[in-house]
């Protein structure tokens, strides 16, 4: 059977043709998701409409089924048509508001893959249309496999724990794909980070050959429960229970709908630092951070709240990595294969040859500060996470530094401090003390402009301004007047300022506001005939002195509110240096 071909605007049902394994179908409506002109347009439309789908590569998708297809000039597409979800305890009223919250979660996975086409690490999206009156994405075919999938083949143990240098290499390579959404329209938030939804590329390179060679191609997919933080959105919701995250690896705030101004919390990208950390947590230890009860969100009210009470109330269980829990350690090193072969290196050229268990305390050693970076991400709040490219940078540390901190293990000496959590965690309390400073700096400074312009203001209260240049007048100026203007340059200053007391830009706004208005008035105070003329001074030098106040207190604000320099420093780079050379 041959479908007749369809230009835009046609409808067709789908059509199947059995053909060696394959059936044709002809999708709907179909618009690219670029602008092109009309001719561009029509041969776009030719390009996508007919599609040979192969069924037995089907992928499970989220929302939907994944599809392989091609079509007639061979392009490799995956086709994500939308599924119902239907309850058998569901009215039919209930039953159409789960089928429109599904439709909005699919536009929303449309919208979200349209931003990030053409961004490594994302598939490209080509159009939507419609299968049988379906919703469907067309997008590239990504080859490869989920970490969930490559785990099984790079373990290397019985428990599916990575090496700990492999897992901190793909850890990297994720946090630096969360880094890349941060940036695209104000930030993108998944949501849903799990191992299914991350996908090593494996056109050009197998899995083992990226694990030898210390980079993964990674590809994150299934953006059905993504957010972005500057539009109005909320979780798809099924049963009562929230349904966008997958429980073992999402933040607590993803697992309760009982906490505060947690509608904020889930679009913030701590969200998916959490879940990342958790990936990576896996792949070290073979195991999730927490036991949980469940292993879906749409259980039931009590297994959610337990789910986010472990979470926030218990520690994740302890890191046990792979050199640590092996009986013996060269067994686990020969399954790392190539991805140690840099630390082999590393004691050739130091000429080191250990024993077995000073070899495994070494790396044990060493093995403990990626559990350190993986476990500060864990925080139960969100606003003492670690963003996504510090855990880059603090991963990509770990990763350039181990065959050096090997060496210098086996050596006695300490390990190169490339990035620390602990420090990190130090600087957090230091740096809460170093904002309340500012705060109170300036606070300190308000309260300080406030008495020199009271001041002023009860010793003038009563003068009289007769002239103004060659103007004359006769104005008693009382407390009020005098005050406010002893005040106004430090007011204009502070309000035109407003929240930016932390930035170089509000900085600069609020210090040529309180000039330009402080000159105004001097030269209005120079300008006028006082009586008394004694109070012309005072007068004067009120408003530069609660200038001067309000000034320096901007300056301290912004000068304590400047990251501090673990944050902004750059790491030296490491190397190990010896008899045969440098690492």
């Amino acid at each position: 059977m041959v479908a007749e071909e369809k230009t835009e605007g046609q409808a067709a049902p789908e059509l199947a043709a059995e053909t060696a394994g394959r059936r044709m179908v002809v999708l709907e409506d179909f618009k690219p998701v670029a602008f092109l002109d009309d001719d561009d347009r029509a041969s776009a439309v030719r390009r996508y409409s007919t599609l040979f789908v192969v069924d037995g590569r089907t992928r499970k998708g989220g929302l939907g089924r994944v599809l392989y297809a091609e079509n007639a000039w061979g392009d490799r597409l995956a086709v994500k048509v939308l599924t119902a979800e239907e309850g058998a305890d569901l009215t039919e009223e209930e039953q159409q508001a789960l089928a429109s919250r599904r439709e909005a979660a699919f536009r929303r996975e449309y919208e979200s893959s349209r931003l990030l086409t053409g961004i490594a690490g994302f598939p490209t999206l080509f159009g939507q249309g419609r299968i049988d009156g379906q919703p469907a994405l067309i997008m590239e075919w990504v080859e490869g496999q989920t970490l969930e999938e490559a785990r099984r083949r790079l373990s290397v143990d019985d428990d599916g724990r990575l090496s700990p240098l492999v897992a901190a290499a793909i850890g990297r390579d994720l946090f630096d794909l969360l880094s890349r959404m941060e940036l695209v329209d104000g930030g993108l938030v998944h949501r849903d980070i799990s191992p299914s939804n991350v996908m090593i590329r494996t056109q050009r390179a197998s899995v083992e050959e990226q694990a030898a060679q210390g980079k993964f191609d990674l590809v994150l997919v299934d953006f059905g429960s993504t957010v972005l933080p500057a539009r109005a959105s909320s979780l798809t919701v099924r049963y009562g229970a929230p349904q966008g995250a997958t429980p073992d690896y999402a933040a607590p705030e993803m697992l309760t709908a009982d906490v505060a101004r947690v509608a904020d919390m889930r679009k913030s990208p701590a969200v998916d630092v959490y879940a990342a950390a958790s990936v990576v947590y896996l792949l070290l230890c073979g195991r999730p951070p927490f036991q949980l009860g469940g292993s879906s969100t749409g259980g039931e009210g009590a297994e959610v709240a337990s789910d986010y009470l472990r979470k926030t109330t218990e520690l994740p269980l302890p890191v046990r990595a792979a050199h640590g829990e092996s009986a013996d350690v060269t067994v686990a090193l020969d399954r790392e294969g190539e991805a140690v072969a840099a630390v082999r290196k590393a004691l050739a050229d130091e000429r080191l040859s250990p024993s077995n268990q000073d070899l495994k305390e070494a790396l044990v050693c060493v093995d403990k500060r990626v559990g350190e970076v993986v476990l500060a991400a864990l925080e139960p709040d969100q606003r003492h996470r670690p963003s996504a490219a510090e855990m880059r940078e603090g991963l990509a540390g770990f990763v350039e530094a181990y065959p050096a901190n090997v060496v210098a293990a086996l050596q006695g000496e300490p390990l190169f401090q490339d990035w620390s959590f602990d420090e990190r965690r130090k600087a957090g309390g230091f740096e809460a003390r170093r904002r309340a400073g500012a705060r109170l700096a300036r606070w300190a400074a308000v309260v300080v402009a406030l008495g020199l312009g009271c001041a002023a203001a009860a010793l003038c209260s009563g003068v009289r301004v007769t002239a103004v240049g060659s103007l004359p007048c006769s104005l008693e100026w009382g407390f009020p007047l005098v005050a406010a203007l002893a005040l106004a340059p430090a007011a204009a200053g502070y309000l035109v300022r407003w929240r930016g007391g932390r930035k170089r830009s509000g900085l600069v706004r609020g210090s040529v506001a309180l000039a330009v208005v402080a000159v105004a008035v001097e030269a209005f105070v120079l300008s006028a005939t006082v009586d008394p003329a004694a109070m012309k001074g005072l007068l004067g030098a009120a408003p530069l002195a609660c200038s001067s106040a309000a000034w320096c207190g901007m300056v301290l604000e912004y000068s304590m509110s400047a990251p501090s320099a673990w944050a902004t420093a750059k790491r030296p780079a490491q190397g190990v240096s010896g008899k045969g050379g440098s690492v």
